[in-house]
């Protein structure tokens, strides 16, 4: 009886609605260019299935793609990057690039006007590495929004996250 008990809550689980995956969405549909980041491979696979977007493009360091066919890493970047500005307005191209932290170093994705941490990472220089990719020299855009996405209080109180990414951010300047 337990562990049908067990069952039947992972079921009911299952086929609740992702209150999280919801508002992601929510937050895309304005259009803008937007990096997410996730933390695991596990959790963009999960996040290609619960958006909607048809251009979602998608990048970890195993695969590359947009929508449902694989393309090559550089192909799928090329969409966050400096474009011509009449290839933005386009029917069909990728607004999103939902991506693991493969993409968090070392690119210039300058096209993204927002930076969404659906994951947080254990370290702040982490969080300021992704926002680097979009908020960098050579964007046209002003200013260039991030979000974060906080774990839920019941996980915070376990793994105190927030928490140790304030006392991680402020460990450089102490003497």
């Amino acid at each position: 009886p337990a562990v049908e008990a067990l069952i039947n809550e992972a079921r009911r689980l299952a086929d609740a609605p992702d209150a999280k995956a919801v508002r992601l969405a929510e937050i895309l549909q304005d259009q803008v260019p937007t990096l997410v980041f996730v933390t695991a491979r596990e959790s963009l696979t999960y996040l290609r299935r619960q958006l909607p977007d048809r251009w979602l493009a998608w990048c970890s360091g195993h695969q590359a793609g947009i929508g449902g066919t694989a393309l090559s890493r550089r192909d799928v970047l090329s969409w966050f990057r400096p474009a011509a500005p009449a290839m933005r307005d386009q029917p069909g191209v990728p607004r999103t690039l939902l991506t693991t932290d493969v993409s968090a170093e070392g690119l210039d994705l300058q096209e993204a006007g927002r930076v969404v941490h659906y994951d947080l990472p254990w370290t702040e220089v982490r969080l300021e590495q992704r926002n680097g990719r979009a908020a960098r020299l050579g964007s046209h855009r002003p200013e260039v929004e991030t979000i974060r996405f906080l774990p839920g209080a019941g996980f915070e109180r376990r793994i105190h996250q927030p928490g140790a990414l304030t006392r991680k951010a402020g460990l450089p300047s102490r003497h």
